[in-house]
């Protein structure tokens, strides 16, 4: 997981805390802890595994994601 994926996520996860009021609510979403979400923020990565990178994507990509939806005939 290279930096740039990194600062993706990081950024979904600051909306989302924007969203829900807090680290910790954050945290209880995407089943981490709460330091995990403030060494993100902080960014001390080396002690997040890419494993964690990708699971807190996934729990916020849902409501993050770029598609669009459209009404079609």
């Amino acid at each position: 997981m290279n930096d740039l994926q990194k600062n993706k996520i990081t950024k979904l996860v600051n909306e989302e805390i924007t969203r829900l009021g807090s680290q910790a609510r954050v945290a209880t979403k995407c089943g981490v802890s709460p330091a995990t979400i403030s060494q993100m923020l902080s960014q001390k990565w080396s002690d997040i595994t890419d494993a964690m990178w990708l699971k807190i994507e996934s729990a916020l990509s849902v409501e993050s994601a770029d598609w669009k939806l459209v009404e079609t005939t």
